[in-house]
């Protein structure tokens, strides 16, 4: 259902549909009032790296975008404990979010 892209109770705000948005309204703002549109988007793209590294901290704290069990024990291994969360509860994970922040 497309409607449900407005539904904010029914899901967070995904960083990547920030910068979709943005690469979208942008353009036609700076068209509108003269504005050189390449060197913006060069500028806007160092931000939108910042921005998806900063997202995934968020990922991280609410348990979601998880990655696969581990095999062998480490020592970064993630255990998620809290029942509200979306990662698998006391399953030791990749810390995904983390990765792709660094």
């Amino acid at each position: 259902n497309w409607l449900e892209i407005l539904y904010p109770w029914m899901g967070g705000f995904v960083v990547l549909g920030s910068i979709l948005g943005v690469l979208i309204a942008v353009p036609f703002y700076l068209l509108a009032h003269r504005v050189a549109i390449l060197p913006v988007l060069d500028l806007a793209g160092i931000y939108a790296a910042l921005m998806q590294a900063i997202a995934r901290f968020g990922c991280f704290f609410a348990g979601c975008c998880y990655g696969m069990p581990v095999k062998t024990a480490v020592p970064w291994a993630v255990t998620f404990t809290n029942p509200e969360g979306f990662a698998p509860l006391l399953v030791p994970l990749h810390p995904t979010q983390l990765y792709m922040s660094a």
